[in-house]
């Protein structure tokens, strides 16, 4: 078992379009108990966001030299935006890297919690404790593989659009199951299959073995391909809810159209469904 013996940590966020919440993050940071004692640095990844939602941020991180902005020419994606963070520090993944939505508000300890944890040396990845305005844990958020039911009930959501819609009028119900089932498991720390994408901590050790994510997928189901990955190396995710992070869910999902959202999810189940 291990502690992290370099103190440096790097926060990678994806913004696109979304300056107010990742001002926000940025205020999170850097009030982050032992910021300031810490080896830090932030690099926020921009998918073309508009010149006035760069400006924005620009004038936020002007007074802050340990924050960096990196523009980008298109929309490339969320992990595909990773991997060009990733590239930007390749000189430097002995550091532990946070990967981050730009809609997270770090607890206060959460920073010193992570450096004062022992994690076992097959601990690869950490899946923190998130947590969404109205209260629901969306970690752990596959502990298992998932079952062949729900195998078949995925086949037949991503089979067609109103197919999908009829399955989520019926499901109420499972739903909140699933959310209560998901509360209690959150108290437990534990090895787990699959952690929320919104936030992953990357040890060290993780780039021995993995130098770039999986990206193949635009936006939806990188859960699935970083478990792929690990399930190639001797690593394993294991999820810390003493790392506690507050998730403003979806804020900018929720901005693009239900059909829309829904065709992509689809693309992108073709790709990492292998993996569930």
């Amino acid at each position: 078992m291990t502690k992290e013996i370099n103190n440096k940590v790097i926060f990678i966020a994806v913004n696109y379009n979304g300056s107010i919440d990742t001002i926000k993050f940025i205020e999170s940071i850097n009030n982050l108990t032992t910021n300031k004692s810490t080896n830090c640095q932030v690099i926020i990844v921009d998918n073309n966001s508009s010149d006035a939602d760069k400006q924005s941020i620009k004038d936020c991180i002007s007074s802050f030299s340990y924050i960096q902005l990196l523009e980008l020419n298109d929309n490339i994606g969320y992990f595909p935006a990773f991997n060009e963070g990733l590239a930007y520090i390749e000189n430097d993944l002995q550091a532990t890297v946070v990967l981050c939505n730009n809609d997270l508000i770090f607890e206060k300890d959460f920073l010193q919690n992570y450096l004062a944890n022992t994690y076992n040396d097959d601990v690869f990845v950490v899946a923190p404790n998130v947590i969404t305005l109205n209260g629901v844990h969306q970690n752990p958020h596959l502990i298992s593989k998932i079952s062949i039911k729900r195998k078949i009930l995925n086949e037949i959501y991503f089979s067609h659009y109103y197919a999908a819609k009829l399955l989520k009028a019926i499901s109420g119900s499972l739903g909140k199951l699933r959310k209560q089932n998901k509360k209690t498991n959150s108290k437990n720390s534990q090895y787990i299959h699959m952690g929320i994408g919104a936030c992953y901590i990357l040890r060290p050790v993780f780039f021995q073995h993995i130098k770039k994510l999986d990206d193949r997928i635009f936006l939806g189901g990188e859960e699935a391909l970083l478990a792929g990955q690990l399930a190639k190396t001797p690593g394993k995710i294991y999820y810390d809810s003493s790392l506690i992070v507050h998730h403003a869910e979806g804020v900018s999902f929720s901005k693009m159209s239900t059909r829309w959202r829904y065709e992509i999810s689809k693309k992108s189940y073709s790709i990492y469904k292998e993996y569930l």
